[in-house]
């Protein structure tokens, strides 16, 4: 196992280290997150399982997982199947909002590999990231705690808003620095 980092090293430390340090601590959580997330592509209608297992084979850097494991086990009673539910949600509304803005934005790649409308065509992936978005919330809707589900909602709603704004000015050259602040506070901040 891995040596944690004093204090002094982390503050010395690269973004890459201590990511890798934090997910090292939670990997037993990350692994959960991603086992819900197969069982939501293992149990998909037709082909859109064998996509979203596609897409899953990319697991990407789980950042947000990752802090809300940490966070989770700060408190009381640390529930890892509940935490890594709710890690799921958020990774679901996270990959169903990429497939959907890789459609908006005319983009063939992602991490080095074709996008999901470009394997399967706009139709299938249309149709992915509409489920994945379905089941994000389905996954989350029973915690004991309502205001979980809500913020996740409200996220996935920012999210929308700022697309629709980043669509409504694109190639606006008296963009305001506000203005491109609230579109990235949607699109990158909301599920932090």
């Amino acid at each position: 196992m891995k040596e944690v980092l004093t204090p002094r090293e982390i503050k010395n430390a690269d973004y890459t280290s201590v990511l890798g340090e934090a997910r090292d601590f939670v990997s037993r959580g990350l692994d959960r997150v991603h086992d819900h997330m197969e069982a939501v592509a293992r149990n998909a209608p037709g082909r859109l399982s064998s996509y979203m297992q596609d897409l899953l084979t990319r697991r990407g850097k789980r950042i947000r997982s990752t802090f809300i494991l940490l966070l989770a086990q700060t408190g009381g009673e640390f529930d890892l199947d509940r935490a890594a539910r709710v890690c799921a949600s958020v990774e679901l509304v996270h990959l169903g909002s990429l497939i959907h803005d890789d459609i908006i934005d005319g983009s063939d790649l992602r991490r080095n590999e074709k996008t999901a409308h470009q394997k399967w065509g706009n139709h299938m992936a249309v149709l992915l990231g509409d489920y994945i978005l379905a089941k994000s919330m389905e996954i989350i809707w029973g915690d004991p705690d309502s205001r979980i589900p809500l913020s996740i909602s409200r996220a996935s709603s920012r999210l929308i808003k700022a697309e629709v704004l980043e669509v409504e000015r694109a190639g606006r050259l008296d963009l305001t620095l506000s203005e491109y602040h609230e579109i990235i506070a949607g699109k990158t901040a909301a599920l932090f």
